[in-house]
């Protein structure tokens, strides 16, 4: 099943609260949380990503939706 496919999902950020859009919920958070664009980008400049995809799952899917978008667009 590809993203157009798949129902987009509206979690709450984990971090600030902000809307999180995700198609899938990552197993290592919370049932209904996930993380926003802008604590996105904070965590990578702090941990890296390979610590980004540990604790929120994987581009486009679990997180940074709009990235995944613009490039299939």
């Amino acid at each position: 099943m590809n993203s157009e496919q798949k129902q987009l999902k509206v979690l709450r950020c984990t971090c600030c609260g902000a809307p999180a859009p995700a198609y899938a919920q990552w197993s290592n958070q919370d049932i209904g949380y996930g993380i926003c664009p802008r604590c996105r980008d904070m965590v990578v400049k702090k941990y890296g990503e390979r610590r980004l995809q540990w604790l929120y799952g994987n581009r486009g899917e679990h997180h940074s939706i709009e990235e995944s978008n613009a490039s299939t667009a």
